[in-house]
């Protein structure tokens, strides 16, 4: 929703998505950050994922770490098969 959103989402989940560079880079349109949520828990970020036109650049949830958890696993790579060459900035996309 905002540049003060992806902050406090690094600050919460304790990574660098909250730095300058990774907000100039969104908002130039180089890359794109989203927030990945769990189903009954959205206000509170669960996996940031950087993306360009090309598909997933990182992804990574709380304290840098990746998770073995077979349904996010799936989630990500299917939003990855769903951006692929449409990222369009500050779209919702459902997975």
């Amino acid at each position: 929703r905002s540049a003060g959103e992806i902050v406090i989402a690094g600050q919460l989940q304790h990574h660098c998505v909250g730095r300058d560079s990774y907000l100039q880079s969104h908002n130039n349109g180089h890359s794109f950050i989203f927030l990945m949520r769990k189903r009954g828990a959205e206000e509170k970020p669960y996996v940031t994922i950087e993306c360009d036109k090309k598909g997933i650049l990182q992804w990574y949830c709380a304290h840098d770490k990746k998770t073995n958890d077979k349904e996010t696993l799936a989630a990500i790579a299917e939003f990855e098969s769903k951006i692929k060459g449409n990222v369009a900035p500050r779209e919702k996309v459902a997975v």
